[in-house]
């Protein structure tokens, strides 16, 4: 687990994990994404939980991946351009941490998602074959 973020008003709590990395698992490994050592992140969930019972939370439910537009280059799945796999997912999550200048309402939740465009520090523009 990456972040909590604790709606106490309505005894529930977003919960995340960071997204998908290659290396997350074993940093020697040669299977996940062609031309990165590793292989893909176990989880990638953004989550909903009760904290009705703060020394017992319950997993209540889990959020969609996001999925690309109709028409575009990445087709049905961010994941997968061209049949090349990439790591794609949740980045954070807004925590208010009670300051006054972030948004406080709990009827809502700010999630990032990230994609590295390539394997290389080379920027990549994906194409369409």
């Amino acid at each position: 687990m990456h972040t909590v973020v604790p709606f106490e008003d309505r005894a529930i709590a977003i919960i995340s994990t960071e997204g998908e990395r290659p290396f997350a698992l074993n940093a020697n490994s040669t299977e996940g994404i062609p031309g990165i050592k590793g292989k893909h992140h176990p989880v990638n969930i953004v989550g909903l939980a009760s904290i009705e019972n703060i020394a017992d939370p319950t997993l209540i439910s889990i959020f969609p991946k996001p999925a690309p537009p109709p028409g575009s280059i990445w087709g049905d799945n961010y994941s997968i351009l061209n049949g090349t796999a990439y790591p794609f997912g949740n980045h954070n999550v807004h925590q208010p941490q009670s300051l006054p200048v972030l948004d406080q309402r709990s009827d809502r939740i700010y999630c990032s998602y990230s994609r590295p465009a390539c394997a290389s520090s080379t920027p990549a523009i994906p194409t369409t074959q």
